[in-house]
């Protein structure tokens, strides 16, 4: 069976129903349409995308909303990118923009900016601390050890230009990230790390998890709706035929919104694993 028919109208409300209603002010709406266009993005299910954009469309009436909804799917998979690999940002982004309605396309790219490398390189140390907490440093070190370049790369580049996103900014009064809500436009810093974990989870490659979990939880999530997120790409990938050959691991309730100063493992899964 194509993934087309597999992909059903159903599975997509059921997919959308799993993440609680309440509301969370870091995110625009409710994310699944993000989670089920990465998960299919790095799955190397480029097909998917436009499945699931032209379902998350349908129940906006507004173009603001609509142009919202294409900019943060296209910024998801672009930043998706950083970790599941660019070939696959790519296939997913093509595969989008053949069914992007002419009006919700861009024109001119949004990170052409007068800032300095140094500029990019001080916003994406204090994102990367936001997102990793006391254990930034570990994580850090851990990259500038293996090589200088990637520590130097994933900071500057992927967290100073490619994760702190056009309408993300600093609170110079409290150095936290902020978010331009007047166009929404940008990932905010939850719809990052979830995001991220998309992308591991359907890359199947855990040892990172831990540390989005993590992040997913210092940027506003509780733990349960973690877990939702995990179970959300994970159904998207059983959709698909993915197996996992070391499991997943469950987010860990010791690292709490109330506790940013929870450690967690850095080079092996903790928690529960599911195959």
């Amino acid at each position: 069976m194509s993934l087309a028919k597999r992909i059903t109208p159903l599975f997509l409300r059921r997919l959308e129903k799993t993440y609680p209603a309440t509301h969370n002010p870091n995110l625009w709406k409710n994310p699944w349409y993000l989670l089920a266009s990465v998960a299919f993005s790095a799955s190397n299910e480029p097909e998917g995308v436009p499945i699931v954009f032209q379902h998350a469309i349908e129940n906006l009436k507004s173009q603001k909303e609509r142009m919202v909804l294409a900019r943060k799917t296209r910024e998801a998979l672009f930043q998706s990118g950083f970790t599941s690999g660019y070939s696959k940002a790519i296939n997913g982004l093509v595969a989008l923009d053949a069914v992007m309605p002419e009006g919700l396309k861009e024109r001119e790219p949004s990170r052409v900016t007068p800032k300095s490398i140094a500029d990019h390189a001080e916003a994406g140390k204090a994102f990367f601390q936001q997102l990793h907490g006391d254990s930034a440093k570990e994580v850090q070190g851990l990259l500038d050890r293996v090589y200088p370049d990637l520590g130097w790369f994933s900071s500057t580049i992927g967290y100073g230009l490619v994760h702190s996103s056009p309408a993300v900014s600093e609170d110079p009064a409290t150095r936290n990230t902020v978010v331009d809500t007047t166009t929404n436009t940008a990932l905010t810093p939850l719809e990052t790390s979830y995001v991220m974990i998309a992308a591991l989870i359907a890359s199947d490659t855990p040892r990172q998890l831990n540390w989005y979990f993590a992040g997913a939880r210092r940027a506003g999530a509780s733990v349960e709706d973690v877990k939702l997120v995990r179970e959300m790409v994970m159904r998207c990938g059983k959709l698909v035929g993915l197996h996992w050959k070391h499991g997943v691991p469950a987010p860990s309730p010791s690292v709490r919104k109330d506790n940013p100063s929870g450690r967690y493992t850095l080079l092996r899964p903790q928690g529960g694993k599911e195959k």
